[in-house]
């Protein structure tokens, strides 16, 4: 009440035009006093607002690098999985009688003979020092048909094997019955070597660097190769110190 009165007693001493005029500076500075403070919070809001887009994509860069990180996993499965079936197939040694009677049982299943058998030497460390093979030089005897469907049947050994030569002769008189043939081939079946095989590795070696590499197949230059269907291995010739093994 006390400042009230004095407050009104000096404003109607003012005239018209200085009345219009504190009106509007009046209504200016409430104009200015809401804008600062609506502007600090519009400029908190802001920040919380770069804040929450800064953080919502470091989530989504998060769950992405989970993402990939699962899949990343799921092909190292698969991949462990692949190398067990590979080495499950080629982990058996191709200089037991095993093979030998695999390869009577194929001939026997499309009624031709094995009339011959001579194994040669292991050719050791082939295909970046992965694999070694065993090569056996054989004969088949009986008819064409039969001689085809086993040859194709070799192929499909649990060892990876391929035919690396085939020569087909008729039959002399007297050996089989007439229009049955003779056929000497060369074939070779793989296996591992080690460390594949064991799956370790010579601790000095490791001192050094990891010398275990996943089995790559280098690209051929020999087109001259004959046979071999088998997906798993391309062909590759022997090198110099290979030769004696066939």
């Amino acid at each position: 009440m006390q400042i009230k009165e004095p407050f009104q007693k000096w404003w109607l001493e003012r005239s018209p035009r200085e009345q219009r005029l504190l009106k509007i500076a009046g209504v200016f500075l409430v104009v200015l006093a809401f804008y600062l403070i609506i502007s600090v919070e519009i400029n908190a809001l802001a920040r919380a607002r770069g804040d929450f887009a800064s953080i919502r994509g470091k989530l989504e860069q998060g769950r992405k690098m989970a993402g990939e990180l699962s899949r990343e996993k799921e092909l190292l499965l698969e991949t462990e999985s692949k190398w067990e079936s590979i080495k499950a197939t080629m982990s058996r040694s191709t200089e037991t009688g095993i093979i030998v009677a695999e390869m009577e049982k194929v001939a026997q299943k499309h009624g031709v003979r094995l009339s011959y058998l001579e194994p040669g030497q292991p050719v050791e460390r082939i295909y970046r020092d992965h694999l070694r093979a065993v090569t056996y030089k054989i004969t088949i005897q009986g008819d064409f048909t039969g001689l085809v469907k086993t040859l194709k049947d070799l192929e499909k050994l649990p060892n990876p094997a391929e035919i690396r030569s085939i020569k087909v002769t008729a039959a002399e008189k007297g050996d089989l019955s007439p229009g049955n043939v003779s056929a000497d081939v060369l074939i070779f079946i793989y296996s591992l070597n080690l460390p594949e095989w064991q799956q370790t590795l010579d601790g000095k070696m490791l001192m050094n660097k990891n010398t275990f590499l996943p089995l790559i197949q280098p690209v051929q230059t020999t087109p001259e190769n004959i046979g071999g269907s088998n997906p798993v291995l391309k062909k590759q010739e022997p090198t110099a110190g290979d030769t004696g093994a066939q």
